[in-house]
């Protein structure tokens, strides 16, 4: 789903800023020589060859556009993950140390009595992608709306 996110996020980049930003970081880091934790850990990419790039779109530049063309079999696939997804937003009351992943979901746990496992995923600045893998435990949990927790309230959006 996420590999997804990003394909949508590349459609959206214009070439020639990526030329642009390209061709600036090459020139002001040209000065300076790999550190060896680089050139280590390149070997080790190279020796296992963990990198698999062979189900990765081929991008296409057309006018000024990068563009990755999705297939429908991906994009349904894309959709059809999405469905069983909430995201949230937790708003915390003023001068509270913000949950970590683990803590929320452990509250959360607590609160939701689902059949199944879910995951929660930090997107950052108090944003959650909560992924379910049962479609009844998403319309329960999206039933009960929003949680209100002792530090904040957790706001669910589809």
């Amino acid at each position: 789903m996420l590999h997804f996110i990003a394909q949508l996020f590349i459609l959206s980049l214009s070439w020639p800023s990526l030329v642009r930003d390209h061709a600036w970081r090459t020139r002001s880091n040209s000065h300076r020589k790999p550190t060896h934790r680089t050139r280590h850990s390149h070997k080790l990419c190279v020796k296992y060859n963990k990198i698999d790039n062979t189900n990765l779109l081929v991008p296409a530049i057309k006018g000024d556009r990068l563009c990755i063309k999705i297939d429908q079999e991906e994009c349904e696939k894309g959709i059809n993950d999405c469905q069983r997804n909430l995201r949230g937003c937790l708003v915390l009351n003023k001068g509270y140390k913000p949950y970590t992943s683990r803590d929320l979901s452990m509250k959360l746990t607590k609160l939701w009595h689902t059949s199944r496992k879910w995951r929660l995923i930090s997107l950052g600045r108090g944003y959650f992608e909560f992924q379910f893998d049962n479609y009844d435990d998403l319309c329960m949990v999206w039933a009960k709306g929003t949680v209100n927790l002792t530090l904040g309230v957790l706001r669910l959006s589809k």
